[in-house]
């Protein structure tokens, strides 16, 4: 049977949730699919190969140089290349920037208005004139140019149209957590890839040994062991670290929380993006901390769903006074109207890949 339609990713599986997203799609619409993924990340460990992967398995080190990495990409194109000719592949779904700038080329003269482009960040990449030219040609041949967050629109190329694909397994929408308001302490949960030790630093520093106070670091990536060798040193006793996890425990850590950490540093990237502790925050129906100009404040402002930090000078009273006087009745109206108009939004993605499948 011929194989119909080819997933390009640039990471392992585990760091993208969202190709699954059309995975559920492609099996309800009993799709004929590949999924080629490059396992890029040293720390990424092969479990199986499903019958339906190919997988490039070249690691690159996370902090390689910027030339090193656009090589190591090349490289994956070119392996990209002989797996689509080889499988007569008449469809494709290529994700984030600095893959699918690569394959730019070949999918406008081979798949022209078949192909879907994916963008889950920014790559600093495109702030080179022949990458943007790259990045604008892939975005308006596209059958359809997918976007992770409205935020995004500030920095995407204007002369294309654009489809937006939430952050969030469509399954999840209907999670019907526990509401619990009245707990004597807080424990405020971060989770995820830590990269630079602030904002959360502040965290630590505002709140460490706090009376009632708990954090809790759940997930990994080069800052966690610095977390863990600042609160030995400082003699903190209320941070609490728990390491990787498995995705299927991740709902589980949210329900346990009183609030979510989604302080991000300011750039580009996270001033625009939505992150997954984002929707899931408000799945589990917690009150969130963000960034004042970012776009998640915006939502966050819009929607009520927690407090928006000016600055982090008296981040940790800040946080107790907003904790104390919450409307809860507000915060879970405000859940409740973000999670139709994200069901809503993803019933129009969906409907638009099945379309596509059509094609």
């Amino acid at each position: 049977m011929k194989k119909n339609i080819l997933l390009i990713s640039g990471s392992n599986p585990i760091r993208t949730p969202f190709v699954g997203f059309y995975i559920n799609i492609l099996e309800k619409a009993h799709a004929n699919y590949d999924v080629l993924y490059w396992n890029r990340d040293v720390n990424d460990k092969i479990e199986e190969i499903k019958g339906n992967e190919i997988v490039y398995d070249k690691p690159l080190f996370i902090y390689s140089n910027p030339l090193k990495k656009i090589y190591a990409t090349y490289k994956f194109y070119k392996f990209g290349k002989r797996i689509i000719k080889k499988g007569n592949y008449d469809k494709v779904i290529c994700f984030t920037i600095l893959t699918s700038i690569f394959f730019q080329h070949y999918l406008k003269r081979r798949f022209e208005k078949k192909y879907i482009f994916d963008i889950r960040d920014h790559s600093p990449l495109i702030s080179k004139p022949f990458f943007w030219s790259l990045f604008e040609k892939m975005a308006h041949n596209s059958y359809a140019t997918v976007i992770s967050s409205r935020g995004f629109l500030k920095w995407l190329p204007q002369n294309s149209l654009y489809l937006l694909s939430h952050n969030i397994d469509s399954s999840l929408l209907s999670h019907n957590p526990c509401r619990t308001t009245n707990c004597k302490g807080i424990e405020i949960l971060t989770i995820g890839f830590f990269v630079r030790f602030d904002p959360n630093g502040y965290l630590i520093q505002s709140l460490g040994n706090v009376e009632d106070v708990k954090l809790s670091f759940v997930g990994y990536g080069p800052c966690y062991k610095e977390y863990e060798d600042y609160c030995k040193s400082n003699n903190i006793q209320n941070v609490e670290f728990k390491g990787r996890y498995q995705k299927e425990e991740e709902l589980g850590y949210y329900n346990q929380c009183n609030m979510v950490n989604i302080l991000l540093p300011h750039t580009l990237n996270s001033d625009t993006c939505m992150s997954n502790r984002f929707y899931n925050a408000v799945v589990a129906r917690k009150p969130m901390i963000v960034n004042s100009g970012c776009f998640q404040a915006e939502l966050v402002e819009k929607y009520k769903l927690g407090l928006i930090v000016d600055d982090y000078d008296n981040v940790g009273q800040q946080i107790l006074d907003y904790y104390q006087k919450l409307n809860w009745d507000e915060f879970f109206a405000g859940c409740e109207r973000f999670i139709e108009d994200v069901t809503q939004d993803n019933l129009v993605f969906e409907n638009k890949v099945i379309d596509f499948i059509r094609l």
